[in-house]
């Protein structure tokens, strides 16, 4: 996302959806990848971007703490699974290590860990990026449904145009 090119080709709308722009870890991988997009965007054609909004209560979880939720069947193996996830936030590089731990039930050395890593991507810092990468945007949503990006959001949709 940071280097493909597709050979002059445009379109007249881009996505980035599902969090894919939280594996933007620094700056340089952020510019690069938007002037990716403004490159293959028509010149008036749409960015549409989704990503989460930071959680605090997410980001000021205790590290040492497994967070655990109820059992379930998981969807591959169909084992009845334990799981848990471990939160460790890096202030400074503003990314989010979560360590998420699966453990099938009654069978404790057959554990495994998945390890994932998001940058945590506040409001007003993604519309700078924005900004100064390019683009105009037009609208932000807090939700999939065109609702007003608020407090309560754990989402926000960003309409952006690659500016001239």
């Amino acid at each position: 996302m940071r280097s493909m090119r597709l050979r002059g080709r445009r379109f007249p709308l881009v996505l980035c959806t599902f969090n894919t722009a939280l594996h933007l870890y620094t700056r340089r991988d952020v510019e690069r990848f938007l002037a990716r997009v403004r490159e293959h965007l028509t010149p008036r054609g749409l960015f549409v971007a989704d990503l989460a909004v930071p959680s605090l209560a997410d980001l000021e979880r205790d590290p040492e703490r497994l967070y655990r939720t109820p059992q379930f069947r998981h969807p591959t193996s169909g084992e009845l699974v334990r799981y848990g996830e471990r939160y460790d936030y890096d202030a400074v590089r503003q990314v989010l290590f979560v360590s998420t731990e699966f453990e099938p039930a009654g069978h404790p050395e057959r554990a495994w860990t998945v390890p994932l890593a998001h940058r945590q991507f506040f409001p007003q810092e993604w519309e700078a990026l924005l900004h100064y990468n390019g683009f105009t945007v037009e609208r932000v949503d807090g939700d999939f449904c065109g609702g007003p990006l608020g407090e309560q959001s754990d989402v926000m949709v960003w309409y952006a145009r690659r500016r001239a």
